[in-house]
């Protein structure tokens, strides 16, 4: 602001000293011209004189030489004079407010860019404050995922030392605590390992001709034992002539495991789980061919409310539920992370009571949508 007000001060001067000078310029040729004029008939009117003194003839007022005739020529130039400063000062009045509008712009612009300037700053500090409180959130998320199985397998090694002399059933139990606790701890680990990788961009992507089907069939053999343990079948529906896919085999197969594990936690015993594969056509958004994969379940099913929240960092299906299975609450995330990082989509439909289905899609040729 001091800054403007300097150069509007700079440039008022400068107009100022040039109209000053101007006027004073222009005042001083005519008043010469003018002068010389007078002195002129000064010196004419003197000669008149001094013919009439000498018996010449009378001085007529018509004559361009006579008194009149010279007030005359001074009441001109005062008013020449008089214009010619009236002149001046409407040079100065003009160039004054040509000044000041010229100024009072630059300031109002000067103001519009500071007043952004402070809504961006007030929008990182926004941004700074949202970051910091989901590092806490995160902080203090991770470290109770990782206190949980830390305390179980604690208390189970504990309970193996202090009590050495129980029978090998009762130690095998604890064992097993042990065994299953250390597994969850491990796929912490890998799960947020995963999601850094995504995240930063430095996941390593395996591009390869992929068949769907095999990419179905690893999915149920890696989940088929938690299905047996629950007594639950799962039923495979494959679309004939499925397009074969231009994608990671290995991140497919960790999406559809994903979600296969979740619907088998979350179904009772005698339940069923299945899994269908069908083609999509080329859609409005110009992504090609799709493939489609549902994921559905007779489990609990999810409220609506959370159909878009169970797709975020640490969230569980069933929070409402006072027992709920074991689970890290990234894998959902990092599905969607994979799905859309594929140019597809991910979500799910669900009534609770009635089970849920679980969909996502992906480009028959992914790679080229991600370059």
């Amino acid at each position: 602001m001091r800054l403007i007000k300097d150069n509007i001060l700079l440039q008022f001067s400068i107009v100022s000293l040039v109209a000053i000078v101007a006027i004073g310029a222009v005042s001083i040729t005519v008043l010469t011209i003018w002068l010389n004029g007078g002195i002129d008939l000064l010196v004419r009117h003197g000669d008149a004189m001094d013919a009439m003194a000498n018996g010449g003839p009378m001085i007529q007022s018509s004559d361009p030489y006579s008194i009149p005739s010279l007030t005359d020529k001074i009441n001109q130039l005062r008013w020449v004079i008089i214009g010619v400063f009236t002149g001046g000062l409407l040079l100065l009045y003009i160039s004054l407010v040509n000044i000041v509008r010229s100024g009072w712009t630059t300031i109002q612009r000067q103001r519009e860019r500071l007043t952004t300037r402070i809504q961006e700053v007030e929008e990182a500090q926004e941004v700074l404050k949202e970051i910091d409180r989901l590092k806490d959130e995160f902080i203090a998320t991770v470290s109770h995922e990782f206190r949980t199985p830390l305390t179980a397998i604690k208390g189970a090694a504990e309970i193996l030392i202090t009590y050495r002399d129980d029978d090998e059933e009762t130690q095998m139990q604890f064992l097993e605590i042990i065994d299953s606790e250390s597994d969850r701890l491990t796929r912490l680990v890998e799960d947020m390992l995963d999601l850094a990788r995504i995240e930063s961009g430095q996941m390593n992507w395996v591009w390869e001709d992929v068949d769907i089907k095999s990419v179905v069939g690893m999915a149920v053999d890696g989940t088929q034992s938690l299905a047996m343990q629950k007594d639950l079948s799962i039923n495979v529906d494959l679309e004939p002539d499925l397009p074969i896919l231009w994608n990671d085999r290995d991140r497919l197969v960790q999406v559809a495991t994903n979600l296969l594990s979740n619907s088998i936690k979350f179904t009772p015993e005698g339940g069923t789980v299945s899994i269908n594969v069908k083609k999509l056509d080329d859609d409005s958004n110009g992504l090609g061919e799709r493939v489609e994969v549902c994921v559905k379940d007779s489990g609990i099913g999810i409220q609506k409310a959370k159909h878009e929240i169970i797709f975020k960092k640490f969230e569980q299906v069933n929070d409402e539920y006072s027992e709920k299975p074991k689970g890290t609450g990234l894998g959902l995330h990092i599905c969607k992370e994979i799905v859309e990082r594929f140019g597809g989509k991910i979500w799910v439909e669900s009534t609770p009571g009635e089970g849920a289905s679980f969909y996502f899609t992906v480009p028959v040729s992914a790679r080229e949508l991600i370059s």
